[in-house]
């Protein structure tokens, strides 16, 4: 008489022959429900519901939480809540759920009807193993979203990464052919292994890079040189809330995370775009290890929109101020392989023309590089260039015949010095004088 997801109640009355009670009845039975229970901390969160819920409706599972679902259209408000699929809930404050319905068997399979990116989610209640999904295709990485920095962590069968998806956790996946993915409580299927992002020889590299602002922070981004085994990977859709996003520009225009060429070159150039959403505030781009970089290569970043370089084995990192918007800036990284050869500084010349003085020089190898204007007495008049990354080659400069404080200098001598130093440690300094005629 009975079927799964019933709700029964018994009822009873009593009856003396002449009177007859009320009738009482019973709390409510529910047939094969199970309940979860789980408790949500405030704030934007990637998550799954790990049961088939009785009621599926998001204002019954989730309250007024603002929820968004994705598709290939992008994000959506959905009107029912799935398991095995991936959710982004707002929690204005601290939330307990309990949801009855229907546990997940021992395998659940979900339908990913298009290509591209899926927001899946863990149909257990119970960590799930990367390993111990089935894609319709090999897909070898997936992003698992970490609360704590707002930002993602890599998920792959790799010791060096993440490996599994917590109960209620939602993960990104980007899938080359549509098809069912299939989870499983224990591996049964030979685990897709990933192709290692660890350097094997001399010739194999990787640098790190994390872009961080106050309250989030985008970390697991590599690019580097794995000999003969590149590898790109996707840069998963941005964080809800506040975030922070470090991707690569790839050669197709795809925007990765994980950008490794599998052959070295003598001249590597990233490009990389840095976006949040974080307003009046200070993004850091940094790269916490070179130690495995040979050191035969230069590095040198470069912001497009100031011009501002840096050499990043001095430096450690980079910062620039956001606006009232957020901010979306472009990067540039470049490896340069170098001759070995000795710095040095050659054709230095200074000419007046009208209200300017043009000074000239060739660098031997890139290196960092000062300008000055001295007077007689070597006190510092003007700084022209500070630390400014150049490359090998000529280079020009142009002084308007301005102090530091910018007023007109008077006609006489000067002295022009220009300093550069390399990241090995080389410097060189040359001297020229020049004459300001009024």
């Amino acid at each position: 008489m009975t079927a799964t997801n019933e709700s029964w109640r018994a009822r009873a009355r009593l009856s003396d022959g002449e009177a007859t009670s009320p009738w009482a009845v019973s709390d409510p039975v529910s047939i094969g429900i199970d309940i979860v229970r789980h408790r949500f901390e405030a704030g934007a969160d990637l998550v799954s519901v790990p049961i088939e819920p009785s009621d599926p409706s998001r204002i019954s599972i989730f309250g007024n939480n603002p929820v968004r679902s994705w598709t290939a259209d992008g994000y959506i408000e959905p009107e029912t809540i799935l398991c095995g699929r991936g959710y982004w809930v707002k929690f204005e404050t601290p939330k307990d759920v309990a949801i009855a319905g229907r546990l997940a068997g021992d395998i659940y399979t979900v339908a990913a009807p298009s290509t591209g990116w899926q927001a899946l989610g863990n149909p257990f209640n119970e960590p799930l193993a990367w390993s111990a999904i089935e894609f319709p295709s090999n897909v070898y990485y997936g992003w698992l979203y970490n609360k704590a920095t707002h930002g993602y962590k890599l998920l792959s069968n790799s010791p060096t990464t993440t490996n599994e998806i917590p109960a209620w956790a939602g993960f990104w996946v980007s899938l080359p052919v549509a098809g069912d993915v299939t989870m499983s409580r224990q591996t049964t299927t030979a685990a897709q292994a990933a192709p290692s992002l660890e350097p094997q020889s001399d010739s194999d590299w990787r640098i790190g890079l994390t872009a961080s602002v106050s309250g989030a922070a985008d970390t697991d981004n590599f690019i580097g040189v794995l000999e003969g085994r590149g590898v790109a990977v996707p840069n998963p859709p941005v964080a809800a809330g506040r975030f922070v996003d470090l991707a690569v520009t790839g050669e197709n225009g795809q925007m990765n995370a994980l950008d490794i060429r599998g052959q070295a070159e003598s001249r590597m150039v990233w490009n990389v775009v840095v976006s949040t959403n974080a307003a009046d505030s200070r993004v850091t781009v940094s790269w916490p290890d070179l130690s495995g970089v040979p050191q035969e290569y230069s590095l040198v970043l470069t912001d497009e929109e100031t011009g501002q370089s840096c050499y990043m084995r001095t430096t450690g990192g980079y910062s620039f101020t956001t606006g009232a918007d957020g901010a979306s800036r472009h990067l540039v990284i470049e490896a340069v392989r170098n001759d070995g050869g000795a710095l040095a500084v050659s054709g230095v010349t200074t000419s007046q023309a009208g209200e300017g003085v043009t000074i000239t020089y060739t660098l031997s190898a890139p290196a960092s590089v000062d300008v000055e204007v001295l007077n007689i007495a070597g006190r510092t008049v003007r700084n022209l260039r500070r630390d400014a990354v150049t490359a090998a080659g000529a280079d020009t400069v142009v002084w308007n015949l301005t102090s530091e404080h910018g007023s007109r200098v008077p006609q006489g001598m000067y002295l022009c010095r220009v300093t550069a130093r390399t990241e090995d440690g080389q410097s060189v300094s040359v001297m020229r004088p020049v004459q300001v005629n009024r």
